[in-house]
């Protein structure tokens, strides 16, 4: 459990594989990676993130770093089989998708809630094959979304949503 935590100029801002993590006022700034997120097979970030700020991360996927992270340089990142609830969360000039979620090593993202979650200018420097879109599920069993804000900000997004076998 985790509340006003600031996470600022890391490799990744915080890389959960832990089940009951509940993060709530979370600032998130300039990470090379994702600012939240999970990615080893066979663990996840199950919980819930509130309250949360996550800006300009992601920028080793960008240029200059121009690297191809499993992540996409996502603000919030979820690759897990059990649940996250993301809820009041603002992905402010990432250089991925607010929100990225898919399926890894065959096992597949599930339960996943959005609420109130506001993209601005997501992929602030959009990569050639990379998925250019605020909101990407890949492989995703059980998504609720409500009150979903996005903002293009002067950045060329293709797509608000991208969804690939997703249920």
């Amino acid at each position: 459990r985790v509340s006003g935590a600031d996470f600022i100029g890391n490799i990744w801002g915080h890389l959960a594989n832990s089940t009951d993590v509940h993060m709530d006022n979370i600032y998130t700034a300039n990470c090379a990676h994702s600012g939240l997120s999970s990615l080893l097979t066979g663990y996840g970030l199950t919980g819930e993130i509130m309250n949360a700020r996550v800006e300009y991360c992601g920028f080793g996927f960008g240029p200059p770093g121009n690297k191809k992270f499993p992540t996409g340089g996502a603000c919030i990142y979820y690759a897990a089989q059990a649940y996250l609830n993301i809820i009041g969360i603002s992905g402010d000039h990432n250089y991925g998708p607010t929100v990225k979620a898919q399926s890894i090593g065959g096992r597949r993202a599930q339960n996943l809630t959005l609420s109130g979650v506001c993209s601005i200018g997501s992929f602030y420097t959009a990569q050639s094959g990379a998925d250019n879109a605020h909101f990407v599920f890949d492989g995703v069993d059980g998504l609720t979304a409500t009150g979903i804000t996005t903002y293009r900000n002067g950045v060329d997004t293709a797509y608000v949503a991208e969804f690939r076998g997703t249920n």
